[in-house]
Order: structure tokens, then sequence, then C-alpha cells
């Protein structure tokens, strides 16, 4: 389904005032539009029958220069928070090596499942 996400990234390691130690920034969010679409209607796993715990799997399509990484957390329409399952590729267009047209990723919505019964 098309719609528009929010990207979040790590933002610049700043400097904690109290320790002196370098910790993560605040993060960078970056509007996009996107595909995002479950890959298979199958796909949820529950880990234990006792926990309510669950994860899906989804596909995310995303235009060619997204600063989409490894490290990305990336917001729905809804507000549900998905990470990013190893390493985002860059597809190219079939013909001679083109240019890239856009960025594939795998990501994981974990859910607690509370009030499905």
């Amino acid at each position: 389904m098309r719609q528009q996400v929010m990207l979040e990234n790590p933002g610049p390691p700043v400097v904690d005032p109290v320790t002196g130690n370098e910790r993560p920034g605040p993060p960078i969010a970056t509007p996009s539009r996107a595909y995002l679409e479950q890959r298979s209607l199958y796909a949820q796993q529950e880990y234990q029958a006792s926990q309510s715990t669950a994860t899906t799997d989804f596909i995310l399509l995303v235009p060619a220069g997204t600063p989409l990484t490894m490290d990305s957390t990336v917001i729905d329409e809804a507000g549900a928070r998905y990470v990013v399952v190893g390493h985002p590729a860059e597809r190219r267009a079939r013909l001679n090596g083109g240019r890239v047209r856009y960025i594939a990723a795998w990501l994981r919505l974990v859910s607690d499942l509370q009030g499905v019964s």
C-alpha cells in the first residue's frame, strides 16, 4: 500500500555534559513516500503460546536517495514502528545496470497483541 512514512535515523553523537562520554544524539526524522506491504499473510509468528507477543514481516520500497539504513526505524501513517532487518538493498534498472530506481528493505513489526483473544 502506498503511503507516507517517517524514517528515523540516529543523529550525530553528542557529548554527555556530566560524564563526558559520547552518546547517540536525537534522531533525525525524514518523511518519505513508500510502498509498504506484508510479506505473507501467514508470516506472523507467535513466540510462545502463553505469551501475547508476535512479529510480522513487511517489505518496504522507498525512492532512491532516501536515507534508509539498518539502524533506521520506520513509522507508518497509523503510528506503528518497524525495525529494519539487515541491510537495505538498492534496486537498479534492469538494462545495462542502470541507475538506482528504489531502495528495498525487510521490516519487522513486533506486536504485543493486547486485547486480542
